[in-house]
């Protein structure tokens, strides 16, 4: 593939493994399944104090996994490929989970067990993939309760063959006019809906699709510039470093700052985080096309990536029924020892639904794609080149779409 615009530098090999990313998805799962431990509002299983609030920024996992999403389907992307073979892996990749654990939200989230009251209508919304799309749903979150984001995820691939068409044929000048277009245009409307819409609505905005989808662009555009020759700067550490610090800047010094200075690192918020993610994305992914060694990329971190979709998907089952059965409980630092107990309970659990069901659906779908002949010449190249090595930075590119606040 000749991936080379005006005045740059050549294409980076486009299959270089990105074992640092696997191991950094389950880090980006793990944030979301810590925010909900300690709880948002009035919900949770138990804070604790020592890293409360600081830990609901975790609620930004979902952002990295939406900036990472563009990335990986850009890293791996190829021209010429069938669109109707891209729709099918997508949902070959994330629809046997979605439904086997919306089953299982049937009797988590709902009466008897939890206090939501079912509802088919928002239910089968949510089976379908349109939840995010409607406000003012009962329960807010139906379905399994964090698969709105996969509600996103499928409208970011509806767009894609259209987004990675206009943007592929843009130099590196041009994708960073269309970043600074869209960052601009993501916080002009963050600032407008914290100016001028009901919390609720300013909530539900704010998870839209249309609205996130600029993050998923941002990963699209990172991805092609690393193509092309772009160097990012700074390592793992470093941004690690930078993100810890805007963490304590939004928490523990903007409560200190006059209203209007406050509201504003809030807005700002909307646009920091995902460019920080995106920093992050790129910083690890330079580390893997030198071949620089990353605990990252060990194979337990590796492995844990791979169960991480399963992993957000079955996260919050252990959780609720925790809470419904000994919680809430009292605010207190003892509170870690359950946490960690239930992330060990929460792993288990996701590898349990990675093998059982996630894989082999998986890969009996694809090969019901190919088997019927729907695939073309490259797909079907593609898919032979995956049985045969299973290299880990497809299995990162097709597991890291679905993440999934």
């Amino acid at each position: 593939m000749q991936d080379r615009a005006p005045g740059n530098a050549p294409a980076l090999p486009p299959r270089t493994r990105l074992d640092s990313l696997t191991g950094l998805r389950y880090f980006g799962a793990l944030a979301v399944f810590v925010t909900h431990f300690v709880g948002s509002g009035a919900s949770g299983y138990g804070r604790i104090p020592l890293i409360y609030p600081q830990s609901t920024y975790g609620t930004h996992g979902v952002t990295f996994f939406f900036v990472l999403s563009g990335f990986v389907l850009t890293w791996m992307w190829k021209p010429g490929g069938s669109v109707a073979t891209f729709y099918w892996r997508r949902v070959a990749r994330i629809m046997p989970l979605h439904l086997a654990t919306s089953i299982v939200a049937l009797w988590v989230f709902y009466e008897p067990v939890s206090r939501q009251v079912f509802e088919w209508g928002p239910y089968l919304l949510s089976l379908v993939l349109l939840q995010a799309w409607v406000p003012h749903l009962t329960p807010m979150f139906p379905g399994n309760t964090v698969s709105w984001t996969l509600s996103c995820e499928a409208f970011f691939y509806l767009c894609y063959p259209v987004l990675i068409a206009v943007l592929a044929r843009r130099s590196r000048r041009q994708l960073l006019v269309a970043t600074i277009a869209i960052v601009l245009a993501a916080f002009a409307w963050r600032t407008y809906a914290g100016l001028n819409l009901t919390d609720y609505m300013q909530s539900w905005s704010l998870r839209t699709p249309v609205f996130r989808i600029w993050e998923f662009t941002l990963g699209i555009i990172l991805a092609l510039a690393v193509r092309r020759g772009l160097v990012v700067r700074g390592g793992v550490a470093l941004v690690a470093v930078v993100l810890a610090a805007w963490i304590l800047v939004y928490f523990n010094v903007r409560p200190l700052l006059p209203g209007g200075v406050a509201d504003l690192i809030v807005y700002l918020d909307q646009v920091v985080g995902p460019l920080l993610f995106a920093w992050l994305i790129g910083a690890a992914a330079r580390n893997d096309v030198r071949g620089r060694v990353s605990w990252l990329a060990s194979k337990p971190m590796v492995l844990l990536g791979a169960w991480s979709f399963a992993f957000y998907l079955v996260h919050y089952f252990p959780l609720r029924l925790s809470t419904m059965a000994f919680g809430p409980r009292k605010a207190s630092d003892a509170n870690i020892f359950d946490l960690l107990g239930m992330a060990l309970v929460a792993t288990a659990l996701a590898a349990v639904f990675y093998y059982a069901i996630e894989r082999p659906a998986e890969r009996r779908l694809r090969n019901l794609f190919n088997r019927r002949g729907s695939g073309d010449a490259d797909g079907r190249t593609e898919r032979g080149t995956e049985d045969r090595s299973e290299s880990q930075v497809e299995r990162a590119a097709e597991e890291a779409e679905h993440q999934l606040r």
